[in-house]
């Protein structure tokens, strides 16, 4: 199919370091041969911890001639992040890491406060780091996908051109990858002055939101692994303001996540700018944590043993298929 560049348009991952690079390499090199090969998006990709040289390098050269641009989005390492935090914050995560100010520089991003302390800062920095990050001021679109989520064919119709032509806020792969927790309720209130009564989603796919003061049900939340967003909507003030409020005073919490942060603001502010991408004739089949687009099962379960099914010639032998068994 003839798909046509849009402008502003990045494609954005996140992994920590080193020990997740090979599931960068055969993500970014399976979407590459499934879509952008043909458009030549940018590609960002945050991280905690730096990859050699060399890993850069291959990632880089598997993804030629597209721009492929590696950020850090803790340059001054985990203690760092805690020293700038103001005291408050800094007291209510050293007391959750059972820590103080000397023994904080034991702790390391595989610390356990609860919750390992990597996996929290990629939901921190996802549900608010992100959207305002210098790296990606010059766009208006971020196609995010996580580090384990594979393409499995070449994709047969073009969700940005999609998610252009219809004004979308968020276009997702799947709503019900979670519900919010009593907490995110909570904060949902706290910004709004209301909370969802139902969230679901209109036949054609859109957000169908019913929201009111007494309104507290654990709402379904847009999973994470793979969606499209409008950068103005979510760096806006309005965002903002909320983002800050359901993440601020929890630093490093996986209380809060980031899924819930994508979904709010969409379903508050705008539910008919909010669309399924299967409701919206977008079938990309993309794996994922043993699911075809987060809504069918995958057989066989494992990426691996999938692959051998499934392969598609413009990737097959290209790509280094190694990870998720």
């Amino acid at each position: 199919p003839h798909f046509e560049k849009q402008e502003g348009v990045a494609i954005v991952t996140q992994i920590h370091g080193p020990h997740q690079y090979k599931l960068l390499r055969q993500s970014f090199c399976l979407l590459h041969k499934a879509y952008n090969s043909k458009l030549l998006y940018d590609y960002i990709v945050f991280l905690a911890e730096p990859l050699s040289q060399e890993n850069m390098d291959e990632v880089t050269q598997l993804v030629h001639p597209a721009k492929l641009t590696f950020v850090s989005n803790a340059p001054k390492g985990l203690h760092g992040l805690i020293e700038d935090l103001e005291p408050e914050r800094r007291a209510s995560l050293l007391k959750r890491c059972n820590a103080d100010s000397e023994s904080m520089y034991n702790l390391t991003w595989f610390s356990d406060c609860p919750g390992r302390l990597a996996y929290s800062w990629q939901a921190e920095f996802r549900s608010l780091g992100v959207w305002r990050q210098p790296a990606l001021a010059d766009y208006k679109y971020m196609l995010w996908l996580d580090s384990d989520m594979f393409a499995t064919g070449v994709w047969k119709q073009d969700p940005i051109a999609y998610m252009v032509a219809h004004d979308l806020v968020v276009l997702f792969a799947h709503h019900g990858g979670g519900r919010a927790r009593p907490g995110e309720v909570t904060k949902t209130l706290e910004a709004y002055n209301k909370s969802f009564c139902d969230l679901s989603l209109t036949e054609d796919g859109f957000f169908r939101a019913v929201t009111g003061q007494g309104c507290d049900v654990r709402y379904a939340s847009i999973h994470g692994f793979f969606h499209i967003t409008n950068l103005d909507f979510y760096r806006s003030d309005e965002v903002h303001r909320f983002l800050k409020i359901f993440r601020y005073d929890c630093f490093l919490c996986r209380e809060f996540d980031d899924q819930v942060a994508v979904t709010v603001p969409a379903g508050m502010l705008a539910p008919n700018r909010s669309k399924d991408m299967r409701r919206s004739g977008l079938i990309l089949d993309n794996f994922h944590n043993s699911m075809i687009d987060g809504q069918i099962k995958a057989t066989p379960a494992g990426f691996k043993a999938y692959w051998k099914r499934h392969n598609f010639t413009e990737a097959d032998g290209v790509c280094p298929i190694t990870e998720a068994n």
